[in-house]
């Protein structure tokens, strides 16, 4: 029974990473209508540059800020010089063009950084808690990762059922023309 617990509670902290990126795929396919599967390569472009920035300052905070602002940057170049444009072309016109660029990437993350996988070190404690006398495979780092999925997932729902701007990003992904 504890080998399955131990999975499972490894599983959920996994799977809350999984949950993000869902997450992300469904905003952006609810507000063009495109699946963008440029958001992977994005989320791993911005990913080694963290890594780099992190590797060079030692502050992953600091890597954590420079990887958001990259993101965003990164984001708006791909809406206004690959979506936008295509946007009264056919919908997998788009599609194509977003597989495109992940591969534009991937090639471009290999240039620079090479192609070997790396491991990004983890910002909390790795090893296991202990909770009355055992040792639990779940770290300070699984817990944070849980905690901001929730958090995110939270703030997301509220935002888009409580606040006016919420709804108006609704309204204007159910229709565009509003």
């Amino acid at each position: 029974m504890t080998t399955f617990i131990d999975y499972l509670i490894g599983g959920v902290s996994n799977g809350a990473v999984i949950a993000l990126m869902a997450l992300a795929l469904v905003l952006i396919w609810r507000a063009t209508r495109v699946v963008n599967f440029a958001q992977v390569g994005q989320a791993m472009f911005t990913t080694f540059i963290a890594l780099s920035v992190q590797t060079l300052t030692g502050s992953w905070i600091f890597a954590l800020l420079v990887a958001l602002v990259a993101g965003a940057i990164l984001g708006v170049i791909v809406q206004f010089l690959v979506l936008r444009p295509m946007r009264r072309a056919d919908t997998s016109g788009a599609i194509i063009a977003t597989f495109g660029v992940l591969i534009a990437l991937q090639a471009g993350v290999g240039m620079i950084w090479g192609g070997d996988a790396r491991a990004y070190p983890q910002p909390f404690d790795n090893s296991g808690i202990v909770v009355f006398g055992r040792i639990w495979p779940i770290s300070v780092y699984d817990l944070v990762v849980i905690a901001v999925t929730i958090l995110l997932v939270v703030a997301l729902s509220l935002l888009f059922t409580r606040t006016s701007i919420g709804l108006a990003m609704r309204a204007s992904a159910f229709n565009p023309e509003v």
